[in-house]
């Protein structure tokens, strides 16, 4: 058996030995394997966290399909509704003037202008479309829950960064804000502000502030 013992008492005629060269090319052939290893392992972990981050994107985005799909639906059925109420209103209002009854037909359009509600929210927050999607997800949700909303999203159409990234960004500091808004009481007024910013050439900032309790800052 043979044994390499290195010092710092190394002589020429050592160094040249065959044994220590030897050892001295193990040595580097085996840190050589381990750096290989090592950045195998580090891509493979790499391409484990963007495959986890496109899933969790895609699953983002089928969510938002389903709530738009539920969303044309309910808008399909209020119209149907709005149709049949108006030719009932129609045949109300010929009536009225077949009849010539102008204060009863005043006074039928005042109530009905009354029950008329406001119309929908149809605030677009900014001009990208997958933000402005992304946004108005949980956003609505905000609202539907009572959390004040506010948003400045200064964004261009096209943006400089793939816009899947940014959704999975922007869509974890929204899921964040309203998951710790929904642990405070009602009485709490609990926040969600969202600021976006693109600073030419290629510069996209965002910051989402959520209302806390103090409970949560020192847990």
């Amino acid at each position: 058996m043979t044994s390499f013992v290195y010092s710092i008492k190394m002589t020429l005629e050592g160094a040249r030995d065959l044994p220590f060269l030897l050892s001295r090319l193990f040595l580097f052939l085996g840190t050589l394997a381990e750096y290989i290893i090592l950045i195998r392992l580090l891509e493979a972990a790499r391409r484990q966290t963007l495959l986890e981050a496109e899933v969790k994107s895609n699953r983002l985005l089928a969510d938002m399909q389903k709530e738009q799909y539920a969303l044309m639906l309910k808008r399909i059925g209020e119209t149907r509704q709005a149709r049949h109420d108006l030719r009932q209103h129609l045949v109300l209002i010929q009536g009225y003037l077949e009849g010539g009854d102008k204060e009863a037909l005043r006074e039928y359009m005042r109530i009905y202008g009354q029950s008329i509600p406001e119309s929908a929210d149809t605030v677009v927050y900014c001009e990208n479309y997958a933000v402005d999607t992304i946004v108005r997800f949980y956003l609505n949700q905000a609202k539907d829950e009572g959390i004040r909303v506010e948003v400045s999203l200064l964004l261009p159409r096209q943006l400089p960064v793939p816009e899947p990234a940014v959704c999975v960004l922007l869509g974890n500091l929204l899921e964040n804000a309203l998951t710790s808004c929904r642990k405070l009481k009602s009485c709490q007024n609990p926040y969600i502000r969202v600021h976006g910013l693109f600073t030419p050439p290629c510069t996209l900032s965002f910051t989402v502030d959520n209302s806390f309790s103090r409970e949560q800052q020192n847990g």
